[in-house]
C-alpha cells in the first residue's frame, strides 16, 4: 500500500487530501477535507446574522434568500450550487456513488 497527503491553499481556504493506493494503482481510501469544513463556523454565524436582520419570523422574502446566498457564497461559492444539483440528480436517479471495483 502507498499513501499520499496533499495540502493546497485555495482562495476560499485550505484543501487537505489523504489517499491510500494499492499496488495496482487503485485508490482504496480517500479522505478530503475541503474549505467548507474549515469555514463552517463562519458560514453559520453569517447566516445567523442575516436571519436576525432580515427574517421577520413568518415569511421567507426574496431579499432574505438573496442575502443568505451572498453570506454562504462568501465562504464557499460552490456549495449553494452543488447542493441543489446533487438533490436534482438523486431525484432523477442519476446520483453517482463511489464504488470499489472488483478485481
Amino acid at each position: 500500500m502507498h499513501e499520499g497527503v496533499g495540502v493546497i491553499e485555495a482562495p476560499r481556504g485550505t484543501l487537505l487530501h489523504h489517499y491510500h493506493i494499492n499496488d495496482d494503482g487503485l485508490i482504496t481510501h480517500a479522505n478530503l477535507i475541503v474549505s467548507t469544513t474549515h469555514n463552517n463556523t463562519a458560514m453559520n454565524e453569517a447566516v445567523r446574522q442575516v436571519a436576525a436582520t432580515h427574517f421577520d419570523g413568518r415569511a421567507l422574502s426574496e431579499g432574505l434568500l438573496n442575502s443568505l446566498e451572498v453570506a454562504v457564497r462568501a465562504y464557499d461559492p460552490c456549495l449553494s450550487c452543488a447542493t441543489p444539483r446533487r438533490r436534482q440528480n438523486a431525484a432523477a436517479g442519476r446520483a453517482r456513488r463511489w464504488r470499489r471495483r472488483p478485481r
